[in-house]
């Protein structure tokens, strides 16, 4: 299994310090979870919000010129948000500082108040990702065309420069329903919602296309968690974080009334839909074993994300590499 660091910007409402140093403190931790063995860097996209970074391939093109072995992906790029056109020029850019290095995951919806805000209807966001798709393809495999679709109109387009991979970066898709799955197994895309709701009706689609099925890449869901001396010493470090996480989605959309933080932890697993372990590195391994001999290819895992501390959350990523991450290269 490859085993991927799911990572970001998030700047939490008490934290004084000024947005360019968090993000040099992003490239820091790429740079460290290539050196500690990581397989890969996963990067998320929001809007509106300090605790994610807008633009993921700006910073993974950063981090491809500071590393040279680990994979780099965004996980997931709203692309029913973004013009395919210039999508594609920004992969292709992304492919050619890393040589090679790039995954491209997309995610089929948007909030309501990101879709408003660059005026997309909701409705219209899974057609646009998934006709965007097929425009970058062609961008990639294609030295000349033409597109007249149903949400877009391109004519005479050359696109250049081409990607190092070909025919393109591996094309992934968060799948949560079986339309969207039977397509994108149908085109050949990994599955970025692996263990969710259309996992297996991913596979058989896969099947039925006669692909091979060696050949399928299956990332979990993002997990996300935290190392620390003990269960509560992790709360401690990770609860004010998780309390504003929950927060950003319940105003936009969910409207559940998060605990205050010294509660939250006694109540989390009833709010949160994402698998979180917090704990010490027995604890942390436990849970982890939920996702062994499940079909994954791939395992995304946002450890110590949130963190505001960077010498807690270097010491939790220390530790996993140490502790779990050789096994876990091995499921």
């Amino acid at each position: 299994m490859k085993v991927g660091l799911t990572i970001g910007v998030r700047r939490l409402p008490q934290d004084a310090r000024p947005m360019q140093e968090l993000y040099r403190d992003c490239l820091e931790t790429a740079v460290l979870a290539e050196e500690l063995g990581w397989d890969q860097l996963w990067m998320p996209e929001h809007h509106g919000s300090d605790l994610w970074a807008p633009s993921p391939l700006a910073l993974l093109t950063a981090i491809a010129a500071r590393t040279s072995q680990i994979r780099l992906g965004t996980y997931v790029v709203l692309l029913g948000l973004h013009n395919p056109l210039r999508m594609a020029e920004d992969i292709a850019t992304v492919d050619l500082v890393s040589n090679g290095r790039f995954d491209f995951a997309v995610g089929g919806g948007g909030q309501q108040a990101e879709c408003d805000l660059f005026g997309i209807p909701t409705g219209e966001t899974f057609g646009r990702t998934y006709e965007s798709l097929a425009i970058i393809e062609r961008c990639f495999t294609e030295d000349h065309f033409s597109h007249h679709g149903k949400y877009f109109r391109f004519d005479n387009v050359t696109f250049s420069p081409k990607p190092v991979q070909h025919p393109s970066p591996p094309i992934w898709v968060a799948a949560m329903g079986p339309q969207s799955a039977k397509r994108a197994a149908r085109r050949g895309y990994g599955l970025a919602a692996g263990l969710g709701p259309a996992h297996e009706v991913y596979v058989e689609a896969w099947k039925e296309a006669g692909r091979q099925p060696q050949a399928m890449r299956i990332s979990s869901v993002p997990i996300y968690g935290h190392i620390a001396a003990s269960k509560a010493a992790a709360w401690d470090d990770y609860e004010e974080a998780q309390y504003h996480k929950l927060r950003f989605y319940s105003e936009r959309g969910r409207g559940t009334v998060i605990p205050p933080v010294g509660e939250l932890r006694h109540v989390n697993d009833q709010l949160d839909t994402q698998a979180l372990l917090i704990g010490t590195v027995d604890d942390v391994a436990r849970g982890l074993q939920a996702y062994r001999g499940k079909g994954l290819t791939h395992l995304s895992f946002g450890l110590s994300t949130y963190v505001p501390d960077p010498v807690k959350k270097r010491r939790s990523m220390e530790v996993f590499a140490k502790e779990l991450l050789p096994e876990m290269k091995t499921w």
